[in-house]
């Protein structure tokens, strides 16, 4: 007896190295079940900083690729839903009906009506979007919010009994303080998408039950009311309807239940359009001699549309193809920060801003003022009030690579090579809400394209590319201007120097408060 328990623990021992050996699961079943990167190897330590983080490193590289992982948590997955009826991704939420939920960023509890705005909070958001209003209409540009409504506000029969509401959502005190401003154009989306839902079948519903996302058809009814809302004169050919697609059946859609690792026990399809004839517009990059910067930008065959800039999030990915439609030429970008530069670069008639309503349990705006280009100029030029001194020629600032990101110090600025996907740290310092800071990247660039600074957050991702300020930015060598946001948490800036591969070079950097 005594030897089968030794054979017994000499096997649990041995097979975890064995599996791992023969590289059994691993990364692969990591991108392709749970869908994201793996931790990648650590890197030998250089300096005491990054010794003081090998071990983590070399600890969560190790536990992704650790033998019978992915055995042994679909079988705790798999415990925890069958046997107990619970999630095993604290993220998501199972309904009634199975339906799924997502919870990031408390969405669920923003909904419930348990994380209420504050006065000040409401106020910032009013006088924000009112300065965007105003700027804009000073240039003849036409302006909309779309607030798209989460899953949990159009089948709030599906939401578990624990999230039911308790009081006013966000979503609400945010439409209610909106009221105030009669020349806002807010565009509320929930009327359209209930009224539409009326037509559900067991197969067919308006938003994905596993997911989080609007299917085809909630976003062709949302497209709609989006257009009808819009000024007369961008609505220069109707809106397509249910009558101009064929439908489609497939399997799939947004699904929240790969993260469960468990198969079986949660399906769905989806329906999807196809255009019945051919279609105006097409994605096009820097179409008509104009750059694209290295945004999606879809461009119309017919003549006598306006002209569109889209700031979105990924609510945005299946109504795209829908809105642009409407337009001779539409820009779109996935972040959730205005950017008056790209504005100024890109002479849209209309600026759309659309975001689902939970992003108003994480996401305060910018700036309650917004400035030129040449302002942000003058502004910094006089002022005398550094925050982040200059190098001068002849020396480099000092630039930290994130995710492997390679930089070198030349005598002309800090060199970075990048596929279109590196970034970098800028040198850090401080500054605080009360006051107001333009930053000054004197860069080089290989091609048109833009750049993204990316700021601290609390209880999200260290850096968020939705809260993201994004420049547009030329080849060749040029001084860029950026008005900072508030500080959210401690820790430097992040820099994406741009989504078109090649090299960046980054001359020097500099930070002060200006009067505005």
């Amino acid at each position: 007896m005594e030897w089968l328990l030794i054979v017994a623990f000499a096997a649990c021992i041995i097979t975890p190295l064995v599996v791992q050996a023969t590289g059994l699961g691993g990364e692969d079943v990591i991108a392709s079940r749970e869908r994201r990167v793996p931790a990648p190897p650590p890197k030998l330590p250089r300096n005491l900083e990054s010794w003081a983080k090998f071990p983590r490193a070399t600890e969560d590289w190790y536990a992704e690729r650790f033998g019978l992982r992915n055995q042994l948590l679909t079988a705790q997955h798999w415990m925890k839903l069958e046997l107990f009826d619970e999630t095993p991704v604290e993220r998501v939420v199972i309904g009634r009906d199975d339906w799924l939920f997502t919870n990031s960023s408390d969405a669920l509890d923003c909904n419930r009506g348990t994380r209420p705005f504050t006065a000040e909070q409401l106020r910032d958001w009013r006088e924000s979007l009112k300065a965007r209003r105003d700027w804009l209409a000073s240039k003849g540009i036409d302006y909309a919010l779309v607030l798209v409504p989460g899953k949990a506000a159009v089948y709030t029969e599906q939401v578990p009994r624990q999230y039911e509401r308790r009081g006013p959502s966000r979503r609400e005190q945010f439409l209610e303080e909106l009221r105030q401003e009669d020349d806002l154009l807010v565009v509320d989306l929930l009327p359209a998408l209930q009224a539409e839902r009326d037509d559900d079948t067991a197969d067919d519903h308006v938003y994905y039950p596993l997911g989080m996302h609007w299917t085809a058809r909630g976003a062709l009814v949302a497209n709609a009311a989006i257009v009808q809302a819009l000024p007369p004169r961008h609505q220069g050919r109707p809106p397509a309807t249910r009558e101009d697609m064929e439908k489609r059946y497939s399997t799939g859609g947004d699904d929240f239940s790969h993260q469960f690792l468990v198969s079986g026990r949660f399906q769905q399809g989806e329906y999807y359009f196809v255009p019945a004839g051919q279609i105006p517009s097409h994605v096009a990059g820097g179409s008509n001699g104009e750059p694209d910067f290295d945004l999606p930008t879809w461009i119309s065959s017919e003549t006598g549309l306006t002209r569109a800039l889209v700031v979105r999030d990924s609510f945005g990915n299946m109504i795209m193809p829908f809105l642009a439609q409407q337009f001779s030429r539409l820009n779109e970008v996935t972040s959730l920060n205005f950017s008056p530069a790209l504005v100024e670069e890109l002479h849209p008639d209309v600026v759309i801003e659309l975001f689902v309503d939970h992003t108003l349990g994480y996401h305060l705006p910018q700036q309650q003022r917004v400035f030129d280009r040449e302002a942000l100029r003058e502004a910094f030029e006089a002022s005398q009030e550094v925050l982040l001194a200059p190098v001068g020629e002849g020396d480099a600032p000092e630039l930290v690579g994130l995710r492997g990101t390679q930089v070198g110090k030349t005598k002309r600025g800090t060199r970075i090579a990048t596929d279109g996907s590196g970034s970098v740290t800028l040198p850090p310092f401080t500054w605080t809400a009360d006051q107001d800071v333009v930053l000054a990247l004197d860069i080089s660039a290989p091609a048109p394209t833009f750049l993204s600074l990316y700021y601290p957050l609390e209880g999200v991702n260290a850096y968020r590319e939705k809260q993201a300020t994004d420049v547009p930015i030329h080849p060749g060598r040029q001084t860029i201007y950026v008005a900072l946001p508030p500080p959210v948490a401690p820790g430097p800036i992040a820099l994406l120097p741009g989504r078109t591969g090649g090299d960046y070079m980054i001359h020097d950097v500099e930070a002060r408060v200006v009067t505005p």
